[in-house]
């Protein structure tokens, strides 16, 4: 907020630098609302949503847009924690990413973090094989996708 001793407003100035952390951090935010979004067209899909005949009244293949923010979702999820590999403090190994339960730095949040990147992926590699594998058997792949959404935000600690 306003610190006087600063001279101006701190709430409203740009920051002058980005570090990494907060970087992924941005990204992890966008994964977020990407995985929420993918959610949302994927209920009105499950529900038989008709944007014709209801609003907005016009054509919209709005399964196209949930399939690329799958994708889009799960490109930015795995991006979050990649970029974590050029910080220099915490220093963050593949291994640690990987494998993230004996990471020097919060292992139990990089441990659900991956889950939830796991699972993800779970749900987006069967969706290339959608045809071969039949409706109803894909579409019990996208069971797993709230899981991965919900296991991603579920706890998230306040740094210290």
């Amino acid at each position: 907020m306003w610190d006087a001793s600063e001279g101006h407003d701190s709430f409203f100035m740009a920051p002058t630098s980005i570090t990494v952390l907060d970087l992924s951090a941005y990204l992890g935010l966008v994964a977020v609302g990407a995985l929420t979004l993918n959610m949302l067209l994927g209920l009105l899909m499950a529900f038989r949503y008709s944007p014709h005949r209801s609003w907005p009244h016009r054509r919209f293949n709005y399964f196209r847009l949930h399939n690329w923010m799958g994708y889009v979702a799960l490109g930015v999820s795995i991006l979050h924690p990649a970029i974590l590999l050029s910080s220099k403090n915490p220093r963050f190994r593949i291994l640690d990413l990987a494998y993230p339960i004996h990471s020097l730095s919060q292992p139990l949040d990089n441990t659900i973090g991956a889950i939830a990147v796991y699972l993800l992926a779970f749900v987006a590699v069967p969706s290339y094989l959608r045809i071969r594998l039949g409706r109803h058997l894909w579409k019990s792949f996208s069971v797993y996708f709230s899981a991965a959404a919900v296991s991603s935000t579920a706890y998230s600690p306040i740094p210290p």
